[in-house]
């Protein structure tokens, strides 16, 4: 992958969704280089929300995002997790995607979150009105981004079962999350 490829992949990404994600799926690389490529997305997506925390302070984030350390370990299991999980959902719906596949999808839209994260933590210092809208909206491109991406990883012929195979990977992954904190003895907030 060169600088080139990256803009045309951005570009594409942008114009025809399904069609950026077909030409990811087509770099066929191996587990191994994919997991190392959400280990440097996941890096930089800490250094970004580290930043951002540094410059607009911790403002009701909780304890677990106060530690980078922390954070992306859970943000490293979670993007693993997440991409077997929506492996597994596919293709109990019918899909054919496989782990690998998934997950770099996963990564793309990781990285292309790190670049709306810092495009985000510019805005807010100068125009810090505009951070909100343009955060909210973005955030709703990616669901509609990964949509079509785990249409496209599936095979899926609309976009129908590619909402109840995320619906199902995000429900597992917030089981698997308590359980990972149970676990490490951080308890959920009680009401009140």
């Amino acid at each position: 992958m060169n600088r080139a490829f990256l803009q045309d992949l951005f570009a594409l990404t942008l114009r025809d969704p399904r069609a950026a994600a077909q030409s990811l799926l087509r770099l066929d690389l191996n587990v191994m280089d994919t997991i190392r490529a959400a280990g440097l997305v996941t890096v930089v997506n800490t250094i970004i929300f580290s930043l951002s925390l540094g410059l607009f302070g911790s403002t009701g984030a909780p304890l677990l995002f106060s530690s980078p350390f922390l954070y992306a370990t859970v943000m490293f299991g979670g993007l693993l997790a997440y991409g077997w999980l929506l492996a597994f959902a596919g293709r109990s719906l019918g899909g054919e995607g496989q782990f690998a596949g998934m997950l770099i999808l996963l990564v793309w839209l990781q990285a292309l979150r790190v670049l709306a994260q810092a495009v985000i933590v510019i805005l807010a210092m100068i125009l810090p009105f505009m951070a909100f809208p343009v955060s909210l909206g973005i955030g709703l491109f990616g669901i509609w981004l990964t949509l079509h991406f785990v249409s496209a990883g599936h095979g899926f012929d609309g976009l129908g079962r590619s909402f109840l195979a995320a619906l199902l990977a995000g429900m597992g992954l917030l089981v698997l999350l308590v359980m990972a904190l149970t676990l490490l003895g951080i308890a959920p907030p009680q009401p009140i």
